[in-house]
C-alpha cells in the first residue's frame, strides 16, 4: 500500500520542472521498486516550495484549494495548492489524527483561534469523523463563555489560549463540559504537567500535536507518556535522519514524505525539527506504529519559533533596529553626527504567551522623535507576538551581549544580573 502510493507521487513529481531538475542532479530514480529507494531522493526544505510557487510550477485549475502559509523573512508568502483529490486526502489525514487522539462521534467540537484557512480543514475533518462542530467567534471572553454555554466537549487550539481559559474558569469558579483539549503550534515545556492542570481546572485531558501547514498534523503526544510523541500512522513515511551523515539514525531531523499529497507531491521534506527516538517505552495507544519520539528538541536552522512563526533572530533584530532608526526624512543626517540609540531584544513568556521585549535608550528615543508604532508594526508583521517597548537609561543596556536573546527556556537563576535588572522594568 505504501509502496504503491510512493510510486504514484514519484511519477507525478518527475513531471514538475523544479523537481525534475533537482532529481536529475541527484541521480534519483524515476521508478521506485521498494521503500528503501526513497533514500535515493534528496532531502528538500521550505525553499523548494517557494521556488515552486514563484516559478509557477503548479498549473492552477478550477479544482484547486490554496493554503496560505507563513511568509518568510523577505515577506514572500507561501501559497500551497491542493487539488480536489489532495484536499480530500488532507481532510482524511487530519481525520485520522482526531481519531487517534480520542475524538468521538458524540462530541461537540470547536476550533479556537486559528485562521479561516486552517479552521475550514480542521472543521471538515471533525465532521468527517461523525462528530458535531460549532463555530465560535467574537472576542476571547465571548468564545470562553460560549464554550461553557454550548457545552463544547472538544476544542482544538493553541497552548496560550488554554492557559487563558484556565484563568478565566478558575477566577469565576466555573465548570466546563470539556473532556478533551488538543493543542498545536507552540511548544509546551511539560505536556504532562499541563495535562494535570487542565484535568484539575477544566476537567479535560490534554493532547498536544506537532504539524506544519505544508504537512498537516504529523505527530501527537502519547496518552501514557505525555512528553513523548507518536507519528500519525497512515498516509505518510517518516524518517529520522542524522543531519551530518544524511543517514537514518536514532536522533536527528524529522523528514516526512506525505503520501496524501498526490497531485502536488512533496518527497522527503526536511522539517528542520530535531528529535530522538525512545525505544524503551511502551503504551496502549491505538496507533499501529508504536514508535515514540521526544518531541521537538531544537531547530536545526537558525530559525526561532515565536508564537507560530519562524524567524531568524539576527535578521529579526536588524529589521526591528531599522524600524527604530529610519523613521523620519532627516534620519540620514541625524545618525551622521549623533550616536545611534542602543537596542536590546529579548524573547520571553509573559502569562504563558510569547512576548517580545524591546529595550531602547530613553534619552535618544525621546530626543530624536522616534515612534513606537512603527517598531510594534514591524514586530507584529514578523511574529504576531505581544510586544513591550521599554525605555531605559543607557547604563542598563551596556555590557549585555548578544543584542538579541531567546530567554524563554532559561531559568531566572541562570540569567545575568544585568538582564534581571532589565526584566524588573517590565
Amino acid at each position: 500500500m505504501l509502496l504503491n502510493s510512493l510510486k504514484n507521487i514519484v511519477a507525478n513529481a518527475w513531471k514538475m520542472p523544479v523537481y525534475r531538475d533537482i532529481y536529475i542532479r541527484n541521480s534519483s530514480p524515476k521508478i521506485v521498486g521498494s521503500l528503501s529507494d526513497l533514500q535515493k531522493f534528496p532531502i528538500l526544505g521550505k525553499e523548494i516550495l517557494f521556488n515552486l510557487t514563484k516559478n509557477k510550477s503548479f498549473q492552477f485549475d478550477k479544482n484547486i484549494y490554496l493554503i496560505r502559509a507563513m511568509a518568510n523573512l523577505e515577506g514572500e508568502e507561501l501559497v500551497l495548492p491542493l487539488s480536489l483529490l489532495d484536499y480530500k486526502n488532507y481532510i482524511n489525514f487530519e481525520k485520522r489524527k482526531f481519531e487517534l487522539v480520542g475524538v468521538k462521534n458524540t462530541d461537540l467540537c470547536s476550533v479556537v483561534e486559528f485562521s479561516q484557512n486552517s479552521t475550514i480543514i480542521q472543521a471538515q475533518s471533525i465532521l468527517a469523523l461523525g462528530a458535531s462542530y460549532i463555530p465560535l467567534d467574537g472576542d476571547e471572553n465571548k468564545i470562553f463563555q460560549d464554550i461553557i454555554r454550548y457545552k463544547v466537549t472538544v476544542i482544538f487550539t493553541i497552548p496560550p489560549v488554554v492557559y487563558r481559559f484556565m484563568d478565566y474558569v478558575q477566577s469565576r469558579n466555573l465548570k466546563t463540559s470539556l473532556r478533551l483539549i488538543i493543542t498545536t503550534g507552540v511548544k509546551i515545556p511539560d505536556v504532562e504537567k499541563l495535562d494535570q492542570r487542565t484535568k484539575s481546572i477544566l476537567g479535560a485531558e490534554l493532547i498536544d500535536t506537532i504539524g506544519a501547514t505544508e504537512l498537516a498534523s504529523f505527530a501527537f503526544s502519547c496518552k501514557k507518556h505525555r512528553n513523548y510523541y507518536h507519528f500519525v500512522d497512515q498516509h505518510q513515511i517518516i524518517e529520522i535522519i542524522d543531519p551530518k551523515t544524511k543517514k537514518p539514525a536514532n536522533k536527528g531531523e524529522i523528514v516526512i514524505t506525505p503520501l496524501w499529497k498526490v497531485d502536488f507531491p512533496l518527497i522527503r521534506y526536511g522539517t528542520s525539527d530535531f528529535t530522538k527516538i525512545e525505544r524503551n517505552l511502551s503504551c496502549d495507544c491505538k496507533v499501529s506504529n508504536k514508535l515514540l519520539v521526544s518531541g521537538i528538541e531544537k531547530r536545526l536552522t537558525q530559525s526561532t519559533r515565536i508564537q507560530r512563526y519562524l524567524v531568524d533572530l539576527q535578521d529579526f533584530y536588524h529589521q526591528v533596529k531599522d524600524s527604530l532608526l529610519w523613521q523620519n526624512f532627516f534620519d540620514q543626517k541625524l545618525w551622521s553626527f549623533l550616536e545611534k540609540p542602543k537596542l536590546l531584544i529579548f524573547i520571553t513568556r509573559i502569562k504563558h504567551v510569547d512576548t517580545v521585549l524591546v529595550f531602547i535608550e530613553k534619552s535618544k528615543f525621546l530626543l530624536t522623535l522616534r515612534k513606537r508604532q512603527l517598531i510594534e508594526n514591524a514586530i507584529f508583521k514578523m511574529t504576531n507576538a505581544d510586544t513591550k517597548i521599554i525605555l531605559c537609561h543607557q547604563d542598563l543596556l551596556h555590557g549585555i551581549a548578544p543584542n538579541y536573546q531567546d530567554i524563554r527556556e532559561i531559568p531566572k537563576k541562570n540569567l545575568s544580573k544585568s538582564i534581571l535588572n532589565l526584566l524588573k522594568l517590565c
